[in-house]
Parts: C-alpha cells; sequence; structure tokens
C-alpha cells in the first residue's frame, strides 16, 4: 500500500474511532487513537513526510542524524548552517550569563569557530535526546 494511503486510512480510522479529548486552556478539541502505526521501508527511498509548504531537506537530513547519533551540542548543526535548535542554546547561556551582552549571532559564531566543542551550544537534560544506542547493533547481511 502506498504510504499517502496508509495517512490517509488512519486519518479515516480516527474521525471514525477517535476518543474526544477537549483542551481545558483553549477549548480546542482533538481526537486520539492508541496503538496505530505507519510503516515505511525506507530502503525502498520512501520517507515518511507530508506537508503542503516546502521542507528545507538539507536541514531534515543533519538534524535527523544529529538526533539519531544522540549529540546535544548544536555545534554539529552549525556547522552544517541548520539553526533550528540555535535559540534555547542561547537562551540558556543568557540566563547563565546575565551580564554577558553577546548576541546570538555573535553566540552561533563562537560555537562554528570553536574546534574543541568547549563553548556552550550544549542542550542540557532536554526529554527528547534520543535514547538510542547501537552497542548491540548487527547489520542485518553480517552474522554474529
Amino acid at each position: 500500500m502506498h504510504q499517502e494511503y496508509q495517512y490517509l486510512n488512519l486519518l479515516k480510522d480516527i474521525l471514525k474511532n477517535g476518543v474526544r479529548k477537549v483542551d481545558r486552556g483553549t477549548g480546542d478539541a482533538s481526537y486520539s487513537v492508541f496503538g496505530r502505526q505507519l510503516r515505511f521501508d525506507l530502503s525502498k527511498g520512501e520517507f515518511p513526510l507530508l506537508t503542503t509548504k516546502r521542507v528545507y531537506w538539507k536541514g531534515v537530513l543533519y538534524e535527523l542524524y544529529w538526533f539519531l547519533s544522540g549529540q546535544t551540542n548544536i555545534k554539529y548543526l552549525v556547522d552544517h548552517d541548520v539553526h533550528i535548535w540555535d535559540d534555547y542554546p542561547y537562551k540558556i547561556y543568557k540566563i547563565k550569563n546575565q551580564k554577558s551582552k553577546i548576541t546570538k549571532e555573535e553566540f552561533i559564531k563562537k560555537i562554528k569557530n570553536d574546534k574543541k566543542r568547549k563553548f556552550i551550544g550544549l542542550l542540557k537534560k532536554h526529554n527528547f535526546a534520543p535514547k538510542i544506542t547501537f552497542e548491540n547493533y548487527q547489520p542485518a547481511n553480517k552474522k554474529a
């Protein structure tokens, strides 16, 4: 089944079987179902991206690699001109260094020019840090 039909079938399922939940703050309603999955074979060149907007594909790839490799320092992203995560480390830096007059642009430049990764570009203690390890990974075509 084409990946677009998987998505459309999931939407039909949510509309038919979804549990309605209303946000107390906004009054907006959403519908949810538990345990549904969509499957994509990345080896066939399929990538689960559905949007009506233009996508910064280079940024998606670099961020995905950064995320899956378990990195929490944005230097890798900055080195590849991907700036989606710049705001949070800059905010942390400004809180910890309240007397500093450094601008966000100067902060990013310092991260980019830091060869030893000593300058703060770290996303500390964030819940979305990947918990993936590949210690026991064996490629499918290799025998243990």
